[in-house]
């Protein structure tokens, strides 16, 4: 976030004539932050203590330099465990999808019969709908783990839910509608 208009309102209210405190106040609340609103704490109980402002400056300069340092590293530890989450996730739908293509077509019900499993088309149909809730259960809560993970937030991890659910989902449909297509 580019802090110039900020620093440039900051510059101008003291100008004006606006007590230091009041306008480092407001400069505080137009950026919205949370880190600087910190900052401006400090700077402000520094200002009123008579401590060196200028000091407090660059030791919380140094710091929210490497809070966001530390934050470009975690997303990056973070990234590379959403890519495996996704993995494990699209490795799930394709061995289901190789069991539907090739496993399920040549079971006969009597290779399946001490199973509950009803025999035939019907058995293959639950088969199908147990794989399509598998699919929605997963994607559901794979991506509440990758939000969570990512973002810090369960909340956060509906969005990778639904598109979890909606790629497994359609892929899946698509290709075992091909497949029925092709026998």
């Amino acid at each position: 976030m580019a802090l110039t208009p900020y620093i440039k309102n900051l510059a101008a209210q003291v100008d004006w004539g606006v007590p230091f405190e009041k306008a480092l106040k407001s400069f505080a609340e137009k950026t919205g932050q949370i880190q600087i609103k910190r900052a401006v704490s400090t700077i402000i109980q520094t200002y009123k203590m008579g401590g060196k402002v200028a000091d407090t400056l660059t030791a919380v300069g140094e710091s929210l330099i490497t809070i966001n340092r530390i934050r470009k590293e975690r997303s990056l530890a973070v990234h590379s465990q959403i890519v495996t989450n996704y993995f494990i996730f699209f490795t799930f739908i394709f061995i289901l999808i190789v069991l539907k293509l090739f496993l399920m077509p040549i079971m006969t019900p009597e290779t399946i019969e001490g199973l509950l499993v009803l025999p035939g088309q019907a058995g293959l149909e639950l088969y199908d709908q147990a794989f399509i809730n598998f699919i929605i259960i997963q994607g559901f809560f794979a991506g509440i783990a990758t939000g969570k993970m990512a973002e810090g937030s369960m909340r956060a991890g509906l969005k990778h839910s639904i598109l979890l659910i909606a790629f497994g989902y359609t892929v899946y449909s698509l290709i075992t509608q091909i497949q029925i297509k092709i026998v």
